[in-house]
Formats: C-alpha cells, sequence, structure tokens
C-alpha cells in the first residue's frame, strides 16, 4: 500500500511540477503576445500616419498640377500675344 501510496505521490508531484512548467510557458507567452500586439498597434499607428501625410501629399501634387496648367494656358496666351504684337507690327512697316 505504501508503494502504491508513494507511486501516486511521485504522480501527483510530476503532474505538479508539468503544470507549473504550463503555467510558465503561458506565462512567457501570453507576454510575448502583448508585446506583438503592442508593437502591432505602434505599427498600425504609424502607418496611418504615413497614410495621412501620403493623402497631404498627393493633394499637394493635385494643387501644384493644377497651377502648373493655369501657368501654361496662361504663358500660352502670352506668347500668341506676342506673336499677334509681332505679327502685326510687321504688317505696319
Amino acid at each position: 500500500m505504501t508503494n502504491l501510496n508513494n507511486k501516486e505521490v511521485r504522480e501527483r508531484t510530476d503532474c505538479e511540477n508539468k503544470n507549473i512548467q504550463l503555467e510558465r510557458m503561458l506565462k512567457d507567452k501570453t507576454n510575448e503576445l502583448n508585446n506583438r500586439n503592442y508593437e502591432l498597434e505602434n505599427s498600425n499607428i504609424k502607418n496611418d500616419k504615413l497614410l495621412e501625410d501620403n493623402n497631404k501629399l498627393f493633394n499637394e501634387i493635385e494643387k501644384l498640377k493644377a497651377h502648373i496648367m493655369v501657368l501654361t494656358e496662361q504663358n500660352h496666351n502670352v506668347i500668341n500675344n506676342l506673336i499677334n504684337i509681332l505679327f502685326n507690327n510687321n504688317l505696319v512697316y
């Protein structure tokens, strides 16, 4: 009977030790997961900021394109006016 009790005690002790090890592993994995989650949240925040910055830059590019188009049209008008002036002056002489 004593041998049986000793065996049961050893098995129980082994199970308790394994349980302690598993709890430590679980705690370690939980900490690791929490750290990864924190890193992911920070990455998402940085990504959102970069996307916002990109959108602002694209909007600025579109404004600059529109401004270039206006300037280009104004340049064409100036050139056409100069050509007309030069052509009319040459007709007078």
